[in-house]
């Protein structure tokens, strides 16, 4: 009820009713929410409310206050049904995202106590569902964790697909890397177009918005689309836009008469694409790719954006468009102590097993026959392979890096990077393979032998990542179908190693396997220094403090030293060198130690980076000692992390997070254009106070056809059971003490 508190020493819970009648704080926390994802703020919600849902009563914003300062709010819709009442997300099928806000202070166990007013009063609560969500933000995960408190038990299910491109050159760049199709078709339609008298139109707000609105919903009727069953939402949308100055509405005209719409929303640097129509009486102009090229060239030129996004959905057109895909995925959860919620607990883990023996049954059996005859993609004509020797990078050495700019930006796959690589780990049987358009590169790789009949991306120990390049508007697995088929050897497979989920998006089909490898982590940081370590949880972040107390009434001031400089290269890796030949990592043989290959490969790599200026060597003293080392690279307003290393003798100080927290007050006090900082290397237990995303790496394997893919497929799935089963089975046995099994014991020597 309005005005409902449930309390305890510092949270309480209140629930609040009228989006028009919400305290100061609360407005804040829309606006804040606001700037990250326009459908979380208070526009969007109350033209949701206004015109979908005018006279429901069940609307409710769930606000959790900390010390009566407001840092969680969960807007969502009540229903009420025999037994309880059940919860959904306030969102319908216009809602592209849903975000809940939480402040970065905020913990799982305060969103339990959130989540557990929810079944507290005296209507229970039978489920709770929140969809569509990023499942790689951190309030989905809080989440999920709150639920687990709450004891409400969730489970996770997949909504749709969306397409985006991260903005990474200019217009003429982008439109010339588009399917020769696209660009065609622009030309012929557009000159048809405007022959017959037709014009388009980008209309933002002013005196122009309501002959725009109307023109937009002529031409909504007038298409294959049904009729909205909410009339005034997409006009109040349209309105509250162009308010904000978000509205980019475009309009193609013949002869007076509006043929094509579409709805794109410019906001917090990120253009959303968010309704499209066309006349079908005039689909031979093409009226949709005209004003989707004539957006998106005004969204990179004009606005600037970082990203566009294509929104819901995977047809098929979007791919041409866009470069990555990521999903978005939902959460529903069950109150287990009411009927209503064990019942849909029941039908929900019956549901997932079925899913689960029909998925393994098709395994088992493979695909249908017609399938099995056409599993090979074929080749595309729009690029050519050029394959030399490894020898001779040197020489394609400015396209890899045009890809590399073009693509990732990211140090680890650049043209420095790899050229130092080959030349301290490189053997004579690598292939440099260049993929190439009228436009220019699109595509670069280094092939390595496995055997006679497989090949795999050359992958040295200091590479965090696989040298895999392509522009992100290309189907990864169509290209790399063309790639097999275009080495003059067969090969039955190639195998990608450390694919970075956040360059190339992940994608399974039926001739390529993905495998899960590590995940790591990113900073994005925050706009002030407070904003972000309020985010820490407050006993790691007081562990730390005590250690560097500690640290320094034993050794002295700790301080951190940054050196840039070409000349500080070489005493600054035998530094490295000198300490981790001492630490666990020379016990398995990946330490750096001096004058070996990886001692030569980050001297010449610093070397190379540091003549840019884009070198950070970090080391972080105690007194006078020096305890702790970091290389690092600058790449605009990227600092990628790579060879970490502390002073073993201190491990009980934990003198590698104090250098990651003193790098970062470096970051915010010096070196204010930092705006994110990537780990490379799983992330351990220390790290995840620090990051505030993750992204999986992963290996891939690309086959000739996808029979192979399948019988490789089951050999995998059944060495992972039988490792599961016998290292239980292992723990078991240590635990009653019936055999002495060494920890090392791996399943495939069995197998052998």
């Amino acid at each position: 009820r309005p005005g409902d508190r449930l309390t305890n020493p510092t949270l309480s819970v209140e629930v609040l009713r009228q989006l028009d009648e919400i305290p100061s704080d609360v407005a804040l926390l829309f606006a804040s929410a606001e700037r990250e994802n326009v459908e979380s703020g208070l526009a969007w919600y109350k033209n949701l409310v206004k015109s979908v849902y005018p006279d429901h009563n069940g609307l409710s914003l769930y606000l959790l206050r900390k010390n009566d300062q407001a840092i969680a709010l969960l807007p969502v819709l009540a229903q009420g049904q025999p037994g309880g009442h059940c919860i959904k997300a306030l969102s319908n099928y216009y809602t592209t995202l849903y975000a809940p806000f939480f402040a970065p202070q905020v913990t799982a166990q305060d969103l339990a106590v959130l989540l557990k007013t929810l079944h507290d009063g005296r209507s229970p609560l039978t489920s709770l569902q929140l969809a569509p969500m990023n499942p790689q933000a951190r309030s989905y995960q809080l989440l999920l964790g709150a639920l687990k408190i709450a004891g409400l038990p969730a489970f996770e299910f997949f909504c749709f697909g969306n397409w985006y491109l991260p903005v990474s050159s200019d217009w003429p760049t982008y439109f010339c890397s588009r399917e020769s199709k696209i660009r065609n078709t622009v030309k012929r339609t557009g000159k048809a177009f405007s022959t017959a008298g037709g014009t388009l139109e980008l209309i933002t707000g002013g005196s122009n918005l309501e002959r725009g609105i109307n023109a937009y919903l002529r031409v909504y009727a007038a298409s294959w689309k049904q009729a909205e069953p909410y009339p005034d939402f997409m006009p109040g949308l349209i309105r509250a836009c162009a308010e904000r100055g978000w509205l980019r509405l475009g309009l193609a005209w013949l002869n007076g008469e509006p043929i094509a719409a579409q709805l794109w929303i410019v906001a917090n640097s990120k253009a959303s694409i968010y309704k499209l129509a066309y006349d079908k009486s005039e689909k031979k102009y093409a009226p949709g790719t005209l004003l989707t090229t004539m957006l998106m060239q005004h969204v990179i030129e004009r606005d600037q954006v970082a990203e566009v996004d294509y929104l819901i959905g995977d047809d098929p057109y979007k791919k041409a468009w866009m470069s990555h895909r990521r999903e978005r995925w939902g959460i529903v959860a069950y109150n287990p102590r009411t009927f209503r919620g064990l019942l849909g607990l029941s039908r929900e883990l019956l549901g997932r097993a079925v899913k689960t023996a029909v998925a393994h049954a098709h395994a088992l059996v493979g695909q249908p026959k017609q399938a099995r005859s056409t599993g090979v993609i074929q080749k595309t004509s729009t690029w050519r392979w050029r394959i030399i020797p490894g020898t001779e990078f040197s020489s394609i050495s400015k396209q890899s890096q045009t890809v590399c700019d073009n693509a990732s930006k990211s140090p680890p796959v650049s043209a420095d990077f790899v050229a130092v690589a080959l030349q301290h780990f490189g053997r004579g049987d690598k292939l440099i393979c260049l993929a190439e358009t009228s436009c220019g590169p699109v595509a670069a790789t280094i092939l390595q032998s496995t055997n006679k009949f497989v090949r795999q991306i050359f992958q040295s120990s200091p590479m965090p990542r696989g040298p895999c390049l392509q522009l992100l508007q290309l189907d990864f697995p169509t290209l790399l179908q063309s790639f097999l088929q275009a080495l003059s050897a067969p090969m039955m497979m190639i195998g990608i190693t450390k694919l970075d989920s956040g360059l190339l998006p992940r994608a399974d089909t039926k001739a390529l396997l993905t495998l899960d490898s590590i995940t790591t982590g990113e900073i994005a940081f925050p706009e002030t220094l407070a904003d972000y370590t309020e985010s820490w949880p407050a006993k790691p972040h007081g562990e730390l403090m005590r250690r560097m107390r500690e640290g320094a009434r034993e050794f002295g001031p700790i301080t951190l030293m940054t050196a840039t400089e070409p000349d500080a290269v070489e005493s600054f890796v035998r530094l490295c060198a000198s300490m981790q030949s001492r630490s666990w990592k020379a016990e398995v043989s990946t330490a750096i130690t001096q004058n070996d290959n990886q001692s030569d490969f980050y001297v010449g790599l610093l070397r190379r980076v540091a003549a840019t200026g884009r070198a950070r060597m970090f080391t972080l003293k105690m007194g006078e000692r020096i305890v702790a080392a970091q290389i690092a690279i600058l790449k605009d307003d990227v600092l990628y992390l790579l060879k970490p290393t502390y002073e073993p003798e201190l491990k009980r100080l934990g003198p590698g997070v104090m250098l990651k927290y003193h790098m970062m007050l470096d970051c915010y006090k010096h070196t204010p254009q930092v705006k994110r900082m990537e780990f490379y290397g799983p992330l351990n237990e220390s790290q995840h106070m620090w990051i505030t995303g993750s992204r999986s790496i992963c290996h891939a394997n690309a086959y000739l056809s996808f029979v192979l893919a399948q019988v490789h497929g089951l050999w995998v799935g059944s060495q992972a059971v039988m490792n599961k089963a016998f290292a239980n089975a292992s723990s078991s046995a240590r635990k009653y003490g019936a055999v002495a099994i060494p920890n090392d014991v791996d399943i495939h020597v069995l197998f052998s």
